[in-house]
């Protein structure tokens, strides 16, 4: 039988977890920007869901390698 290895190294969860979690703060503050700055007529339906959405995937593969790194089995 072949020992088992993961896809991404354990030694890269804690890098990757701040990395990930950085990028969804940033598309959070974008989102958040955009609905205070714009007008109820001038908003887009298309862009507040592209920012919302990517900014939900980030966050949540980020906490994903957030808990992998403090230790909560996934």
């Amino acid at each position: 039988m072949d020992v088992y290895s993961p896809p991404v190294s354990p030694a890269l969860y804690s890098q990757l977890a701040v990395v990930l979690l950085a990028i969804g703060v940033v598309f959070s503050g974008k989102f958040f920007v955009y609905e205070v700055s714009q007008s109820k007529s001038r908003r887009s339906i298309t862009q507040e869901l592209y920012l919302a959405a990517t900014a939900s995937v980030f966050l949540g593969i980020g906490i994903f390698f957030l808990a992998l790194t403090v230790g909560i089995p996934v």
